[in-house]
This record gives structure tokens, sequence and C-alpha cells, in this order.
């Protein structure tokens, strides 16, 4: 209970608004049968447990399915390009890369040096 409602003229015992928390029904419980309601759970039926695990067969299938096919439009996509060396590939491109970010690096450092030699 919030201690902005105890001085409330309605019950304590009943929220404040309609959407509230259930902690009143739940300190009802516990003062009327002194059982916590934590221990109130229902057993859950048997068809509901079985709904549920074909539910989640059925979306882990689907996910299976999906990503099969996602896999063999890739592998089609690859056998339409022609790639006999990918790892060559990557080097080479890298070593672009690293050449282009000395390049960019340089520039940098001569437009600093620029900045520098024109504000003194």
């Amino acid at each position: 209970m919030k201690q902005n409602d105890i001085d409330r003229e309605s019950s304590a015992l009943l929220s404040p608004n309609a959407m509230g928390s259930t902690s009143s029904a739940a300190a009802l419980l516990y003062l009327l049968t002194d059982k916590d309601a934590n221990d109130f759970q229902k057993p859950e039926d048997p068809a509901i447990s079985v709904a549920k695990r074909n539910v989640i067969i059925m979306y882990i299938r689907d996910k299976r399915d999906q990503l099969s096919q996602k896999r063999e439009e890739l592998e089609k996509l690859l056998s339409e390009h022609d790639i006999s060396d990918a790892q060559s590939m990557i080097d080479k491109i890298s070593s672009e890369i690293q050449t282009l970010q000395a390049e960019l690096n340089n520039a940098a450092q001569k437009n600093n040096a620029r900045n520098i030699s024109a504000e003194q």
C-alpha cells in the first residue's frame, strides 16, 4: 500500500483505481486464509500443455524451413557468381582499404598542419 493511500476514505483493501495493482486482493487473501497468493497456482490442463508444445514445435519447424530456404537462395546466388578464391579477394580489398586509410590519415595530418600554421 502506498503512503498516500493511507488517509483515503474508501477501504484500504480496495485499489484506488480500476487498473491498479492486485496487492489488495493478495493482502485480503492472506488475512482471511493465512495463505500466500503465490501458492494458488492452478495446475495446467494437459491438453493446454500439449497444445503449447505443438505450437512451439511448429514454430521451430517453420523457422528451420525459412532458414533452409534462405540457405538455398544464398547457395544459388553464390553458384551464379564466379568466386574461385574468396580469401584472395578479401585480402585484396583489405589492402585497398588500408591504402585508402593511410591516404586519409596523411591528408588529415597535412590539413591539421596547415591549420596550425595558418593560426600562427
